[in-house]
């Protein structure tokens, strides 16, 4: 016994091949919009994105979370550096965190490491300084 494949329904079955040329065109329309749409909304995005960023570069109050944008630390760690008080902020009502952005500028830029000619030419006018000492005293 030979068993038989059903036959597929008509309507399982590929409509593109059931439209005509003209309908064919209006679907390949239709889907380059949606994808044109889909990149539209990807590039407002972008841009949105992008302004917020140049107008926070503006702002010279932060929130907590343009705080976060603006020095690229984790959410997690700014919250453990203003637990500690090792960063400055402001509470004005005791609940919402705000940042000075020159604060936050400076607190950035704080602890500075010298380079290794830094470090040899301060070594260097230490010991110039120290022998001038010593040839005054002696």
């Amino acid at each position: 016994m030979v068993s038989q494949i059903p036959n597929i329904p008509s309507f399982l079955e590929d409509q593109s091949d059931n439209l005509t040329s003209h309908e064919n065109k209006e679907v390949e329309k239709s889907v380059t919009n949606k994808k044109i749409n889909q990149e539209g909304v990807n590039i407002e995005a972008l841009i949105r994105h992008e302004f917020q960023k140049v107008t926070l570069s503006l702002k010279t109050v932060l929130t907590f979370d343009e705080c976060v944008e603006y020095t690229g630390l984790s959410k997690g760690y700014l919250y453990k550096l203003t637990h500690a008080k090792q960063i400055p902020y402001c509470k004005p009502c005791g609940k919402k965190i705000y940042f000075s952005r020159e604060e936050i500028d400076s607190w950035l830029l704080s602890n500075r490491v010298m380079t290794t000619n830094e470090v040899q030419s301060y070594a260097k006018e230490k010991v110039d300084h120290l022998n001038r000492d010593l040839r005054s005293k002696g």
